[in-house]
């Protein structure tokens, strides 16, 4: 229980104590001279005349503003307020100095020497010092004598004193000392500590009890102050074995724990090649390439796997500790029906899927297409190879014509207005299959709209209008345009090779289908004339009898003509024009006057 750490240990020989630590003489002298406050005018002075080497001192309130040193003098300027001053000399004991109701200006002297050695055989000087500070000193047989560490036992009897030291948090200690005649000695004793530090940490979080507590122990380190004794540790978890330990806690000192926990799991081991999440029982797990363990407490899991383009798949299982279960998951492609024609037929069509090319087979084809971004290379003697890029979705199937010649025309047509046309290939060229109902130029400028009766029978701008001014109408049989609007060359949009059709492709047109004399029963739609004088619409063209607008404004012939300009200008006021009727078989060139409203339809080149 006893630890005197140096010097005060009775047994060591005399010589130990042999060094004696000399004292500070203080003594007060009058008033000497004014100091200069020049550079301190704020400020008191403390000044000290010594012949005593290695003098300094030290302001325990940090009051001390500067001190200058000569040889036999210390100036110390400080602040006008209540100071403590220590006083220090190598071989001297620390000497205390309170400066009391000093203000600005003024000074204080003070003589330092060393104290002549008054001790006499009958007493002796003894330091009492502890490991920490701040213990409750008691002397037996002194029942008045309390002081608090490190105190200085001075002019006491040389005699052996039983001491009694005491601080909270700490054990008590008795000890002998013995204050020898005419020296000056130290002690420095320990107090052991009542508390022990207790270090706890797990792999994973667990509740821990501890004596009569229950902690929360994880992977960082929980560290209790306890009082030194065992404690028992229990940790009761269904995820582990049950664990039960008595450890001994020191006082002072610190124990470091890892609790030994022994899992009680085992492993779903995933046979398969791709890396993929899986849900177990809500809680989402990564699977890496490849086979892979996972670990599991004891119990019963449902793990579920949603891929993009597969079916969902489910795997129920029950785990026990030591258990290695395998699941070798299949994964089913979800399908969506896939269509493909081409002109002509019989094109040899392959899908491309991660830099692999599998054949689907020769078009016309309809197969089950796993859904997903896919690659379609599309190949036929005498044409271009043509790779095209699709993504496929659940529920959605997908189709498409393709012309080989320029398998890029069926892509839809759009407008300034967002209208989207549909075309068809007839021979070398490409048309829409819908009259144009524009109302922007292809740079956004809005295209003049007229109703007026007169007003468009004057304008010499370009212009639009509905049939009879019936919006209704446009949905079907598309606007109006005088042919100074076609003449702006802004009807198309501004890529992709449209224009309004030349009197020359008109005839391109009805060579193509058979000559002008029997056009319109192959170009007119099927449906929509008057009098059944619909045509077979045999190439796709779908020709609509949508009327015209005369020169002076008028409408006339809705359901029964069908008007389309060309932008073929014959004379300063007359452009052709083609028309048929619901009684005619042909499609007809003819002159019409600039003012006149027909249907327009876009045309472009198939290479």
């Amino acid at each position: 229980m006893k630890k005197l750490l140096f010097l005060s240990l009775l047994l060591l020989p005399t010589l130990l104590f042999s060094q004696s630590l000399r004292e500070f003489d203080l003594h007060e002298m009058s008033e000497q001279q004014i100091p200069v406050f020049i550079d301190h005018a704020n400020e008191a002075a403390v000044i000290f005349y010594t012949a005593i080497n290695g003098f300094t001192i030290e302001s325990s309130t940090g009051g001390v503003v500067n001190i200058q040193s000569e040889t036999s003098k210390v100036s110390v300027f400080l602040k006008p307020e209540r100071q403590v001053l220590t006083l220090k000399a190598p071989g001297f004991i620390e000497k205390k100095l309170a400066i009391d109701n000093l203000s600005a200006k003024q000074a204080k002297f003070y003589r330092v020497n060393e104290r002549e050695n008054t001790y006499t055989t009958e007493t002796g000087f003894f330091k009492v010092q502890t490991q920490p500070d701040g213990a409750m000193l008691k002397i037996e047989g002194i029942p008045t004598f309390k002081q608090w560490t490190p105190f200085e036992l001075k002019d006491f009897e040389a005699k052996k004193y039983r001491l009694f030291l005491t601080k909270p948090d700490y054990y008590p200690l008795d000890t002998l000392i013995e204050i020898r005649p005419g020296m000056k000695q130290s002690g420095l004793f320990e107090l052991r500590s009542m508390y022990g530090t207790l270090s706890l940490r797990t792999a994973l979080p667990v509740k821990v009890k501890l004596g009569d507590q229950t902690i929360d122990v994880g992977s960082e380190l929980n560290n209790q102050q306890l009082r030194d004794g065992n404690y028992e540790l229990t940790v009761n978890d269904s995820r582990f074995d049950p664990y039960r330990e008595t450890v001994f806690v020191e006082s002072g000192k610190t124990k470091i724990l890892d609790l030994p926990l022994i899992k009680k799991a085992g492993f779903l081991k995933i046979i398969h090649s791709d890396g993929f999440d899986l849900i177990v029982n809500g809680e989402t797990k990564t699977k890496k390439p490849g086979t892979q363990l996972l670990e599991f407490f004891e119990g019963s899991y449902r793990a579920e796997v949603k891929r993009p383009g597969v079916q969902p798949v489910t795997f129920s299982f029950t785990i026990k500790k030591g258990d290695v279960l395998n699941w070798e998951p299949v994964f089913t492609a979800v399908t969506v029906l896939v269509k493909l024609e081409t002109y002509p037929a019989g094109a040899m069509v392959s899908v491309i899927r991660k830099g692999e090319e599998e054949p689907l087979g020769f078009t016309p084809l309809e197969e089950q297409i796993a859904v997903g971004e896919v690659d379609f290379l599309v190949k036929h003697d005498g044409f271009k190879d043509y790779l095209f890029k699709e993504t496929l979705e659940e529920g959605k199937p997908f189709s498409r014509k393709i012309n080989l010649a320029n398998p890029e025309a069926d892509k839809l047509l759009t407008d300034g207005d967002g209208n989207v046309y549909k075309t068809v290939i007839i021979g070398r060229q490409e048309w829409t299959v819908e009259n144009l109902r524009t109302t922007k130029y292809n740079d956004g400028t809005p295209i003049t709209k007229i109703t007026d009766q007169s007003t468009w029978a004057k304008t010499t701008n370009g212009a639009y209008c509905a049939y009879n001014n019936a919006e209704s109408n446009v949905a079907t049989y598309g606007y109006l345009y005088n042919w100074y609007a076609v003449n702006t060359g802004k009807l198309t949009p501004k890529t992709g090779g449209w224009r309004v059709p030349t009197d020359a492709d008109w005839t391109k047109l009805t060579d193509f289908v058979g000559g002008e004399s029997n056009a319109a029963t192959k170009l007119k739609s099927k449906i929509g004339w008057a009098n059944n004088g619909n045509g077979t619409d045999e190439f796709g063209f779908n020709a609509l009898p949508g009327g015209f607008r005369n020169d002076n404004g008028g409408f006339d012939n809705y359901g029964y003509y069908g008007s389309w300009w060309s932008s073929t200008a014959t004379g300063t006021n007359t452009s052709i024009h083609r028309y048929t009727n619901y009684r005619s078989h042909s499609v007809t060139s003819y002159n019409g006057k600039k003012k006149e409203g027909f249907s327009v339809r876009l045309v472009r080149d198939v290479e």
